[in-house]
């Protein structure tokens, strides 16, 4: 018989802090789309960030704290690898010259 899994509320969700924050950041991006790109009103992706913000308040300290630390380790590790192999910033037009034949890197 397999045991039953039951999520106890004291425990830390950081997993949880990070989809709220890459729905922040989808929210805020679709917010930056010009209207011709556009499906939803802006309306909608302002209610969408707001409510992100408003669910990460409701989450236990510890697991906003892990979350934090989850996404400085992330940032520290990546700009550790930039460094390592030269990182030289491309202009747009040199890396849309590096396309292939369908337009993919």
């Amino acid at each position: 018989m397999a045991p039953i899994m039951r999520h106890d509320r004291r425990q830390p969700a950081p997993g949880t802090f990070g989809v709220l924050i890459y729905y922040l950041v989808a929210n805020i991006a679709a917010f930056t789309q010009p209207a011709t790109d556009r499906r939803y009103p802006k309306a909608l992706q302002v209610v969408g960030a707001v409510a992100c913000v408003a669910l990460v308040a409701t989450l236990p300290p510890l697991s906003v704290v892990l979350g934090i630390l989850m996404f400085a380790a992330g940032i520290i590790l990546r700009l550790a690898r930039l460094s390592s192999v030269g990182f030289r910033p491309c202009s747009r037009r040199s890396a849309l010259s590096r396309r292939g034949p369908r337009g993919v890197l």
